[in-house]
């Protein structure tokens, strides 16, 4: 009897363990197995379709392209180079300029007086309203005064200083060149006027210049410069021979055109680029 109430005591324990409600974790767990489904088997990969893959790669957009700016390039412009200068035409004169010019060039330059220049022991003859003096060049006495003899007078002059020639000039010494000094040779500045324009230079005695103005060649050449008893100069321009002439002196040509003589600046030969010299003008007293 005792066994049997054992025994069913036993069964009744096991009944009630039975029936009892499982834990709240254990419930959550087995809901969310549920949900899940089955655990795959786990096995080789499945064969993939090798078309179906590029597929789906091809229906997928494409990443933006990269958009960043570069950078703007430099474009400060260079600095434009300076145009050629450009210069005015030569003047082609008619036969009405040409004489308006040589007007001009005459009045400006008689204005101003010749320098003459006379060598130690040299004489100098000079016409003055149709009247020749002479200038004789004796010695230098010290750095500013020399003795020169002037129409047969012996003087001394000092340098600045002014003595009378004749009735109505004076005699102006200008410069005393010492020894070692060099004088250049026989020197003539002139202007030659002509159609095609004016050429003004300095030119020495045998020298020849080519000029063009307005594409038209002129042949200038000194020809001789004589020092006694006048100074003179001839001229050659384009084969043509002028006369004779002395500083301040023209001369017209048939097309026009006219030559000039500012001033001719003469020495003998040039073994006197040595000698004392002086340097003076002759000039109207006022």
């Amino acid at each position: 009897m005792k066994h049997i109430l054992s025994f069913v005591l036993i069964l009744f324990t096991l009944l009630i363990v039975a029936c009892a409600p499982a834990p709240i974790q254990d419930l959550a767990e087995a809901d969310i197995a549920a949900d899940a489904g089955p655990e795959p088997e786990i096995g080789p990969a499945a064969d993939t379709d090798p078309e179906q893959d590029i597929g789906l790669a091809e229906d997928l957009p494409e990443p933006a392209p990269d958009i960043t700016p570069e950078p703007a390039p430099d474009i400060t412009p260079e600095p434009a180079p300076m145009p050629a200068p450009t210069l005015p035409p030569e003047e082609v004169m008619d036969a009405s300029d040409l004489a308006n010019v040589l007007e001009e060039i005459a009045f400006e330059e008689r204005a101003e007086p010749i320098v003459h220049l006379l060598l130690q022991k040299e004489r100098g003859v000079y016409t003055i309203d149709n009247k020749r003096y002479v200038v004789y060049f004796q010695s230098i006495i010290d750095a500013n005064t020399v003795e020169m003899r002037i129409e047969g007078e012996n003087m001394n002059v000092g340098l600045g200083e002014s003595v009378k020639v004749g009735p109505r000039y004076n005699l102006n010494l200008i410069n005393i060149l010492a020894g070692g000094s060099e004088i250049v040779g026989d020197l003539v500045k002139f202007y030659y006027g002509t159609h095609s324009g004016l050429i003004t230079d300095y030119i020495e005695e045998g020298e020849t210049k080519t000029y063009t103005r307005n594409g038209q060649k002129h042949i200038i050449t000194l020809v001789i410069v004589s020092d006694f008893p006048e100074i003179k100069a001839i001229f050659e321009i384009d084969g043509k021979r002028t006369g004779s002439l002395e500083s301040k002196d023209q001369e017209l040509f048939d097309d026009k055109s006219f030559l000039f003589v500012s001033n001719i600046f003469p020495n003998e030969a040039s073994e006197y680029s040595t000698q004392k010299a002086v340097e003076f003008t002759i000039t109207e007293i006022k």
